[in-house]
């Protein structure tokens, strides 16, 4: 556990209040309206273990030495409402997590479904995020409560504090991202420019300070992807003269960090986009490939696939479909479970836009259009248990969830919440 000071202790305080005032009556929130409720009933989805003028690079400090540092169904009967003690063990059984879209006050309803039953067993009301998207990994969600206080919720849905990664109350920005498959934990967070990355295993055993950065004070460091050995963390360094905007994720210089070395290098070929341009950008969970989006008007095939443990480009694509002259933008790429590529194109004008999904296959090279989604912005959220069935949300923020077969095409929502992701928690015997 991290060392304990005033400060600490009247943040946990603060916490554990605000905590105790989310609770509403049993039968609904306090303002007594309905949690939201999907279109159709929800299938059992599996989610993936994702200026102009010449910009200095970040100064990378020494290595410091590594040292501890949502369904129409019937509700179960106990239904958690922010009243379950911390510490409660996690309920046992398989669930699919979603989050509801915020209301107008801004809060959102985070369920737990029982895939048997289809019961809604587990369920927060009046769950407020102003610090960022829950993440589920392994058998946890993962969030960032108001005052940068990282924290995570089980099945039961019990809350706890993670105090050991709890980041100095004179953080200017902060970031949490645990690895895909929930073994690791990582966060960093900066204060004029100082960037300090840490991790540790998801209890908070073995923390460790793995590298400090020095950019400049007004910089962004972004954290993509842990993998789920724990060895790389990877993260994107914007520079504050860069302004650039996209359709998609923006990411700028790509770098990789060796948690055990504290050795931040450059990805290959960064900053890809060009200088002063933001693209978009996917890493496989086991951090071997690279995807990047490029503007197309930075390479004449734009979708570049790297092997990031040779360097190598692996596979390199032209988007598909797109009307002579239109312009276009490209992102979202991600990754098959058999290796191969979906990616999202977007051409037309500003505001009225027409998106359509794109397949290539890394071996063959052969690219395929899978669907035409018309004005629906579609975001890739993982892939259901078959395989070639992509699980997406519409963006921006509409909460709900798709299926899209990435075979034939066909395309239907499955849930008016965002998906979160599947979580088994095997009975343990006394």
């Amino acid at each position: 556990m991290g060392r304990r000071t005033v400060g600490m202790m009247s943040r946990l305080a603060v916490v554990m209040l605000l905590l105790a005032g989310c609770s509403g009556p049993e039968g609904g929130d306090a303002q007594g309206s309905k949690p939201a409720t999907p279109a159709v009933p929800i299938n059992t989805p599996t989610l993936e273990p994702t200026a102009t003028a010449t910009l200095p690079p970040p100064t990378i400090m020494p290595s410091p030495t590594l040292s501890p540092v949502p369904p129409t169904s019937t509700l179960a009967p106990e239904l958690s409402l922010w009243t379950v003690p911390a510490g409660t063990p996690p309920r046992a059984g398989s669930f699919d997590v979603y989050l509801g879209q915020p209301d107008a006050s801004g809060n959102q309803v985070l369920r737990w479904l029982d895939v048997s039953t289809r019961q809604v067993v587990t369920e927060i009301r009046d769950l407020s995020l102003p610090a960022g998207e829950a993440v589920r990994a392994g058998q946890y969600v993962y969030l960032v409560w108001t005052g940068n206080l990282p924290m995570r919720i089980n099945t039961a849905g019990a809350a706890d504090l993670l105090e050991f990664a709890l980041p100095p109350a004179s953080a200017e920005v902060y970031q949490l991202l645990p690895s895909a498959n929930g073994h690791w934990l990582s966060w960093v967070y900066g204060y004029q420019g100082m960037f300090s990355f840490f991790v540790s295993d998801p209890d908070g055993g073995g923390v460790r300070l793995a590298a400090v950065l020095q950019a400049q004070p007004d910089d962004t460091i972004r954290l993509l992807r842990l993998t789920n050995d724990g060895r790389t963390l990877f993260f994107d360094h914007r520079p504050a003269a860069v302004t650039d905007t996209t359709l998609f994720h923006g990411f700028y210089d790509l770098y990789a960090l060796d948690t055990a070395s504290g050795v931040i290098s450059q990805l290959p070929g960064e900053p890809a986009c060009g200088q002063g341009l933001v693209c978009d950008a996917h890493i496989s969970p086991d951090g071997a490939y690279l995807v990047r989006a490029l503007p197309p008007a930075t390479a004449g095939a734009p979708i570049v696939v790297t092997n990031l443990v040779t360097g190598a480009v692996v596979g390199r694509f032209r988007p598909i479909e797109i009307p002579a002259g239109a312009a276009f933008e490209l992102g979202y790429p991600f990754l098959t479970p058999g290796g191969e590529l979906v990616f999202m194109e977007a051409y037309g004008p500003p505001g009225l836009e027409t998106y359509l999904l794109g397949w290539a296959n890394l071996v063959t090279g052969e690219q395929r259009l899978i669907a035409n989604l018309g004005s629906n912005r579609h975001r890739p959220l993982g892939w259901a248990g078959d395989g070639f069935t992509l699980l997406t949300t519409r963006e921006p923020a509409f909460y709900d969830t798709w299926q899209i077969n990435i075979r034939d095409g066909q395309t239907r929502q499955i849930a008016a919440m965002l998906f979160l992701g599947h979580i088994d928690v095997p009975v343990t015997n006394p």
